[in-house]
């Protein structure tokens, strides 16, 4: 079972240094890849993360291209 179907971050039930880099990649991937296959618990937790105030500041506003 992959790690997010088992706790609500990377690393555990809480928010760490872990979900960080992993949400940069990963917000690259949900904007550069539009036709992907259905990931629930990555979206689920990728929702999450990136209603964060510090993620919006710091990597949501962020143009890619």
């Amino acid at each position: 079972m992959p790690q997010l179907g088992k706790t609500r971050f990377m690393a555990g039930d809480a928010f760490s240094y872990g979900d960080i880099p992993v949400g940069v990649m990963i917000r690259r991937y949900m904007e550069l890849v539009p036709e992907r296959p259905a990931l629930p618990n990555l979206e689920r937790w990728f929702g999450e993360i990136s209603a964060r105030a510090p993620f919006k500041e710091h990597s949501g506003g962020i143009p890619l291209t």
